[in-house]
């Protein structure tokens, strides 16, 4: 909220949004803001509050002062330090604890408080006309592709250790789904309700990573012990350093070769953001017209203006990326395109030679890529 609630208008607007959800009977509000959980419990005791997972409770000293401050449930952001759950289950007596079980943000991520003020503001009524990067969004996507064993190291929870969980006295999971078709959240609920999935976690886990085609499988089966290594305390929290992962890497599986070629490009588009490229304004070879690299919330019409800005990219070849990237929707059942269905649409395994022409576009913006195309073995 950025203390604009702290302004007559946005405070007005804040009460008559409230009101608003009174009057339709919503029961729960989840809030990572100190000052709505004070206003809402003097002005709105009959709801019940929920602290967000973008709050950052990672302690039982922040989650005492929620407690205090009379939250009813607070969303936990550790979900494999089993000493502090079983200190909040023995210390908390009011709050209920919740976990975010298909989590797949890394543990003691840098980049979580800075994500979370950034999506907070991306979905602002007042922010709506503004753009918007989800730039942490693609280092993490970059990390992981560069090192895969950080799926390992996220926080989620295997279906199959909801048990687990539930013996120290924790039985509110929360889900994430909201990017998923009603098919694939059918599967995901199904899954956690029956405490039981075979086939790659993946499916389940809420992931930023668009790389599907490298073939990355999570085996499920293959990590029946990993609890075990949280349980019984050798977890140290340092995954920077940690070596307790590589017992258990021969559950994850991937393409390397796809993985580099997907890499690239997810390095190619950092580097336009980082040198400032992506924001210049060009001037079109065949015409007067002047056009801008687009920034906008949907990613799609950022690469769409990567298509155009080609010399030799005609309108047939525009016509077929867009045609591959609905595709790719519709194979999800959904009728929103993603980053995801970009990423596909544009490097569709079937197409890897047409990634030429973009080397020769991202050469033309003067970026250097000889060293990356020698490292991945791309050309």
């Amino acid at each position: 909220t950025a203390n604009r609630e702290f302004s007559r208008p946005n405070y007005k607007n804040l009460i008559e949004h409230l009101e608003w959800l009174k009057s339709i009977k919503i029961d729960t509000i989840t809030i990572a803001n100190p000052f709505l959980l004070d206003l809402i419990k003097e002005q709105f005791p009959s709801f019940q509050t929920k602290i967000s997972i973008f709050a950052h409770v990672d302690s039982l000293s922040k989650a005492k002062i929620f407690e205090d401050a009379g939250a009813d449930i607070i969303t936990i952001y550790q979900n494999r330090n089993f000493e502090l759950l079983k200190q909040l289950t023995e210390c908390l007596k009011k709050s209920k604890i919740e976990l975010y079980a298909n989590n797949a943000c890394a543990t003691e991520c840098p980049y979580a408080i800075f994500h979370a003020n950034a999506l907070s503001h991306a979905s602002s009524n007042e922010d709506h006309k503004k753009e918007y990067i989800d730039y942490c969004t693609l280092k993490c996507t970059i990390d992981k592709a560069k090192d895969p064993s950080l799926i390992l190291k996220s926080g989620w929870i295997r279906p199959e250790d909801i048990s687990v969980y539930e013996k120290l006295g924790l039985n509110l999971f929360k889900l994430s789904g909201r990017q998923l078709s009603t098919e694939e959240n059918i599967k995901l609920i199904e899954a956690y309700s029956e405490r039981s999935y075979n086939g790659n976690l993946l499916d389940l886990i809420h992931t930023p990573l668009p790389l599907g085609q490298a073939d990355i499988n999570l085996d499920n089966n293959a990590l029946k012990n990993v609890i075990n290594i949280f349980k019984n305390g050798q977890c140290q929290r340092d995954c920077y350093s940690c070596k307790v992962s590589s017992k258990c890497i021969d559950a994850l599986t991937f393409n390397k070769s796809k993985l580099n070629k997907h890499l690239i490009f997810l390095e190619i588009t950092k580097t336009l953001i980082d040198n400032g490229k992506f924001f210049k304004i060009y001037k079109s070879k065949h015409s007067n017209q002047v056009k801008t690299l687009n920034i906008n919330k949907n990613i799609h019409t950022f690469f769409e203006s990567l298509a155009l800005f080609l010399d030799d990219c005609s309108e047939q070849r525009i016509s077929k990326i867009k045609e591959r990237i609905a595709t790719f929707a519709r194979l999800r059942n959904s009728a929103m395109i993603s980053e995801t269905d970009v990423l596909y649409g544009f490097y569709h395994p079937d197409n890897y030679d047409e990634l030429e022409w973009v080397f020769e576009f991202i050469k033309g913006l003067g970026i250097n890529i000889d060293k990356l195309n020698e490292e991945y073995s791309l050309l």
